[in-house]
């Protein structure tokens, strides 16, 4: 990361089968924390229940829905329910 960089990413992962793999990672490379659980895409919207974590404090199943406004090979935006700004998932390199 470029030096003065001070934000953590967000590295997430669907598989063929269904599940999903979410690791935040801190601005130094460490990883901060780590969750994962299960997911289907069901009339244009991507629903998450994520079913384990590595935060002490987190109340869990936590289900999220979005909106798919696009997807291809390359990348997937998503806008998720209760939220403003559109995410954009792109596949790695």
């Amino acid at each position: 990361m470029a030096p003065g960089n001070n934000i953590s990413r967000n590295v997430v992962t669907f598989t063929t089968n269904g599940k999903v793999m979410s690791q935040t990672i801190a601005p130094t490379g460490g990883k901060i924390s780590e969750c994962s659980g299960t997911f289907y895409v069901k009339d244009g919207f991507l629903i998450t229940t994520i079913t384990e974590t590595t935060e002490p404090m987190a109340h869990i199943p936590v289900i999220t829905r979005g909106k798919i406004l696009h997807a291809d090979d390359s990348k997937m935006t998503v806008l998720y329910d209760g939220l403003t700004n559109v995410v954009t998932l792109q596949k790695g390199r």
